[in-house]
């Protein structure tokens, strides 16, 4: 199975694995794609490679950062100084940006026309750049780049050869404008009112509560919305990832079963990853700062049968376990405002995987391998104890794809202390996955 991702910070918001997911399903491609919650772009290198993804997708704030970190750079990202692709190719990263095709396939579908035409781009960030460059490939015939700061802007304009404005000045400039395209973060916005956009195409590349959007009846002006930009983005990097043309209905259709979606938090917090990778430990911080219940599912097991995990192993033999353990996750996962922590082999079951994906919020704690095995080791761990390192790692190996096609987000648990990736989690669960 191949493995993708999608990182960045915050990640928990993004709509990639829905639209990647259903379009391997489309054209019958054995891959899995979940998101990657990092703090730094360099974090999300690392565990790309300690994961062994065949390749993710960069967003804010990683789309420079990134640049360095990788083995080299195609034409659109040397040109733009940003990343969103990145694909693993014989264990070196090579970074794109299909952002430009996003941003004109996004206009095009709108019946926009570019060529001759004089665009703004508010923002000077990864997005932003990217959609100069492509607005000046397109043809038009004068882009000009604003942003909150001045200096990013001018900077951007000299890489991209195209025009600056000062943030004071984008009122004048909105009015010789025929295209804007705004790359702000969301709900920060350079135009002080929306009749100063009437006759004009607007493009927001948010997808996320865009403070343009409602104002088009209103104040006359074409919006397109950073849906299309998405679409049209990933699909792009769909073909990078697999060679074959993306299946735009299906991921289209994903977007738009995204958006009818109810976006509040999941009440159902389900830790999944290899042993040793902190779920116990994690579990207990986690539901105490949620104000949720806990339940390790192993402790529920020796609950059930008063012996503890390696006894019941010993006496009654791995199925016995698995078929208690399917049984507790079953009775856990229609309740309400829980934490559970799933045994390491809980996804070796369809039917549970099955379960987790369509109840909760899946959360993999992913630790590189030396880590889980020097914290997993002894008698308490039935499947490790008394095996030499390469049957763990056989059973590690195997487990992986299970752990990242169940996922709905990626933590590395060895890479901060428990408290921090506790408020780690609970902050990217506050973006609201929903699937």
């Amino acid at each position: 199975m191949k493995a993708f991702a999608v990182t960045g910070r915050p990640i928990g918001f993004s709509r990639s694995p829905d639209l990647f997911n259903k379009a391997f399903a489309a054209a019958s491609i054995d891959a899995a794609y979940t998101r990657l919650a990092c703090a730094s772009a360099g974090e999300a290198v690392q565990i790309a490679k300690d994961l062994g993804l065949d390749g993710f997708n960069v967003t804010s704030p990683f789309k420079e950062s990134i640049v360095p970190l990788l083995d080299s750079l195609d034409a659109t990202a040397v040109s733009t100084g940003a990343v969103n692709t990145v694909v693993n190719r014989n264990g070196r990263f090579k970074g794109s940006n299909t952002d430009v095709e996003g941003v004109m396939g996004a206009l095009h579908a709108a019946g926009v026309e570019v060529r001759g035409r004089r665009a703004l781009v508010l923002g000077a960030g990864g997005a932003g750049k990217a959609a100069a460059y492509a607005l000046r490939k397109g043809g038009a015939s004068r882009v000009a780049i604003a942003n909150r700061t001045d200096a990013r802007a001018r900077e951007a304009a000299s890489v991209l050869r195209c025009d600056w404005v000062r943030a004071a000045d984008v009122t004048d400039e909105t009015a010789d404008a025929d295209i804007i395209v705004s790359c702000l973060p969301a709900g920060a916005s350079l135009i002080e009112h929306g009749s100063l956009l009437r006759g004009r195409a607007v493009l927001d590349a948010s997808y996320r509560g865009s403070m343009l959007a409602g104002g088009a009846g209103t104040w006359g002006y074409r919006f397109v919305g950073g849906t299309e930009w998405l679409v049209h983005q990933a699909a792009a990097g769909f073909r990078h990832f697999t060679g074959v043309e993306a299946p735009v209905p299906a991921m289209r259709n994903a977007a738009d079963e995204f958006s009818g979606r109810d976006n509040g938090r999941d009440s159902r917090v389900v830790l999944v990853g290899f042993m040793g990778a902190g779920k116990s430990t994690v579990g207990p911080l986690l539901a105490r700062r949620l104000g949720f219940e806990f339940h390790d599912i192993d402790w529920c097991v020796e609950g059930m049968t008063g012996a503890d995990v390696a006894t019941v192993f010993r006496t009654k033999g791995e199925a016995f376990f698995r078929a208690a353990e399917s049984s507790e996750l079953k009775r856990l996962a229609v309740r309400s405002n829980v934490v559970i922590a799933a045994g390491g082999g809980a996804v070796l079951s369809e039917e549970n995987r099955e379960l987790l994906a369509s109840s909760c919020t899946v959360v993999w704690l992913a630790a590189p391998f030396p880590a889980c095995v020097r914290r997993a080791g002894g008698p308490a761990r039935p499947l490790l104890h008394g095996k030499d390192e390469s049957e763990a790692r056989r059973l590690f190996d195997e487990r992986l794809p299970l752990y990242l096609s169940t996922s709905d987000i990626v933590f590395d648990s060895a890479a901060v202390p428990a408290g921090e990736l506790t408020e780690r989690i609970a902050g990217e669960i506050g973006f609201a996955i929903a699937r």
